[in-house]
This record gives structure tokens, sequence and C-alpha cells, in this order.
């Protein structure tokens, strides 16, 4: 925390530039330009929100089947490794199978039958 505070008063009061700074403290350009803009350490960092782009197109298809399943005996229903399959025969998916397991259907946070 030393040599955080220390990065913020050598760009606020001495007036170094990220690079000087960078130089003079050792440290990667990267860390004292994060450092040095940093205003509140205390701050959490939001949950990163995660695009799809490669599901992004195939979501819509994998919700609807996924409904449908909730009208069939529980042993008859999709596993995620056969949507996979599905996916791939069908819809000419090119993403890998761990992208489709780790899908979250209608973004509900919890995995039901994928």
């Amino acid at each position: 925390m030393p040599q955080q505070e220390y990065i913020k008063f050598l760009r606020e009061a001495v007036g170094l530039t990220v690079s000087d700074i960078a130089r003079q403290v050792g440290v990667h350009l990267r860390t004292a330009k994060r450092y040095a803009d940093q205003g509140n350490w205390n701050e959490r960092l939001g949950k990163r929100k995660s695009n799809k782009p490669v599901m992004g197109p195939y979501m819509e298809i994998v919700d609807t089947w996924l409904e449908e399943d909730q009208l069939l005996p529980r042993k008859q229903r999709h596993t995620g490794v056969r949507i996979f399959q599905r996916l791939q025969a069908e819809h000419s998916f090119t993403g890998g199978q761990r992208t489709v397991l780790s899908y979250e259907p209608n973004g509900s946070g919890t995995r039901e039958n994928v």
C-alpha cells in the first residue's frame, strides 16, 4: 500500500509522467498508470459480465429445446453433451463442448439440464 500511495503522490504532487514513475519505482508501465489513476482503493469491482460470442446465435435454440424438455419425463431430457452434439449436427456449431456445458439458460444463474 505505501508503494501505491507513493506512486499517486509522484503523479499528483510532483507531476511526473506515468513512464517516469514506472522507471523510478521499478514497476511496469500499466501498474504505474493503474496506481496513479486509482481514486478509491476500497471500492469493489463488479463481476465482469461475459458476452457469449460463440453461443450467441444458438442461445435461443438451446433455450427452446430446454423448454420443450420440461414437458418430457426426466430420463428423456437433453443432457449438455447431447445438446452439443445436436448443435454440431443440425446447426454447424463451431464452439466447444465446454462452451455448451457452461451455458446458463435464460441467464438464470443456475444450470438446469445443461
